[in-house]
């Protein structure tokens, strides 16, 4: 007898607890186009406790009144009421680090919240849509007020922290130094939006609850995987961040490493959040380090030069005529153990491309025992191949060889493709910020990123920073014309 299965099973997305979310950097633009619009959709999707507090913080003078009129475009809601509903939710409190009565206002502020709750504790989470040095201060801030003591009274005290998560080995430690001195691991999350995203989310998923993948997930059946993101845009404004930055720290360093630890990991030993990091940790361990040779030959970087009408990194506003700032980056990674011995890992990222687009391209190794006798015919055939779509159109694409209409033989690539819109019918699903926003207020570390991936990272990657300063001459930085699909290298 046949069992049919149904073809989809939704958990049920749980209500945090009454919570006060505190934004700093409130009139910036990473609350206007995400944090607020996000917490619109929670709003719309009933996943804000009614007993909700927001308190949005800036240097700049506002009423109420005034800043709520300055965001209302921002907010996309399923309707104007619910628009007007999240305005309820809202206060601003003008906040200056420099200025310590404001952080004494805003301690009377969540003093004043707590009295007017019966039913729990008043959780806090500090939202920091900041800069990493205002970052700090505001902590500090914080601290010296004794808003950032947890116990079973108070509620819990989260500290959500936009990246970068340092600049190099030595930064990433200190800073990791000063948020213990005044929070514990536990109470910070991390920001990494990549994370959030439903693609991303879907790696364990696809990895661990399918059969046909859990099996041939080594370097028995994989030839190599390729993770890659591109944009079609240049500087967008981030003009003085990205030069000091550059492409290496600013895409490859957080975000695609750790999409490659999801990726490539061995199976947790629970789906817990802490399981989860345990396994991320002990496979960035077991990367391969770089030397001065293998930065010569497993890496590439380049920067856009002008072409038609896009002109040239280097004639940027703002950029420095002799920049050697990276705009794009390939690098050849290899993971020593027992399951992807052997096996290359491709990053890739780069700005003024062809398209905007991010996927994981796992690719199979041919089959050991073809069909055909054609030698001919077996070169021409394309690998297997399995496809997350990160971006644009969210999915999963599959590659297979199969009979075509035609001949006895007549053998081709066959694509099996869906998107998330296509199959999704929970419509109310968070997407990446409201995600990290919930999961934050939640308690739950899954999508955010701990310290010891990140520690473990810059160790793969502050060596090749420092080659890159110290000795340009030995690891020149190439250029490629804006809107082409970068430098063509051999190993890599």
């Amino acid at each position: 007898m046949r069992t049919e299965y149904p073809l989809t099973t939704f958990s049920i997305e749980v209500i945090p607890a009454p919570s006060v979310i505190i934004i700093f950097g409130a009139t910036g633009d990473l609350t206007r186009r995400k944090l607020l619009p996000s917490l619109c959709q929670l709003l719309s999707n009933n996943l804000l406790h009614q007993e909700t507090h927001i308190i949005a913080c800036g240097r700049t003078a506002h009423t109420n009144d005034s800043f709520h009129s300055s965001i209302k475009d921002y907010l996309i809601c399923t309707s104007e009421e619910k628009k007007c509903d999240l305005f309820k939710y809202i206060n601003y409190l003008r906040a200056d680090p420099a200025e310590p009565q404001t952080f004494k206002d805003l301690s009377d502020r969540l003093e004043e919240l707590g009295k007017l709750e019966s039913s729990a504790p008043l959780n806090h989470l500090f939202y920091f849509a900041v800069p990493p040095d205002s970052t700090k201060s505001l902590i500090t801030a914080l601290s010296r007020e004794g808003l950032l003591v947890e116990d079973e009274n108070k509620g819990w005290r989260h500290l959500a922290l936009e990246k970068p998560f340092g600049t190099d080995l030595a930064s990433a430690l200190a800073l990791d130094q000063f948020l213990h001195r005044h929070v514990t691991e536990n109470q910070i999350f991390r920001i990494d939006h990549y994370l959030a995203k439903e693609t991303v989310q879907n790696i364990l998923i696809t990895r661990f609850a399918n059969r046909i993948f859990e099996t041939t997930w080594d370097n028995q059946a994989i030839d190599y995987i390729q993770i890659s993101t591109s944009e079609t845009v240049g500087l967008e404004g981030r003009n003085t961040y990205f030069d000091k930055s550059g492409m290496l720290r600013d895409m490859i360093q957080n975000h695609l490493m750790e999409i490659l630890m999801l990726v490539a990991m061995e199976p947790p030993a629970s789906f817990e959040a802490n399981a989860i990091h345990d396994a991320k940790f002990e496979l960035a361990k077991a990367i391969r380090p770089f030397t001065q040779e293998s930065i010569k030959t497993d890496i590439v970087r380049a920067q856009y030069s002008a072409a038609g009408e896009m002109r040239g990194y280097r004639r940027e506003p703002g950029i420095p005529a002799e920049s050697q700032t990276e705009t794009f980056v390939a690098i050849k990674l290899l993971i020593d153990n027992p399951r992807w011995q052997g096996v290359p890992f491709y990053l890739q990222a780069g700005k003024r491309m062809p398209t905007t687009d991010s996927e994981i391209k796992i690719v199979f190794k041919p089959s050991s025992r073809p069909i055909y006798d054609s030698a001919k015919l077996a070169k021409t055939l394309a690998p297997n191949t399995l496809t997350l779509r990160i971006r644009p159109n969210e999915g999963i694409c599959i590659n297979l060889q199969a009979k075509l209409s035609g001949p006895k033989l007549a053998i081709g690539n066959l694509r099996f493709n869906t998107t998330y819109g296509e199959q999704s019918t929970n419509h109310g699903a968070p997407d990446a910020y409201a995600r990290l926003l919930l999961d934050a207020m939640l308690h739950d570390h899954t999508l955010f990123v701990r310290s010891d991936t990140i520690t473990e990272s810059w160790k793969i990657f502050t060596p090749v920073l420092e080659a890159w300063q110290h000795q340009p001459e030995q690891y020149p930085l190439l250029t490629y014309p804006a809107g082409s699909d970068g430098p063509y290298f051999d190993n890599v």
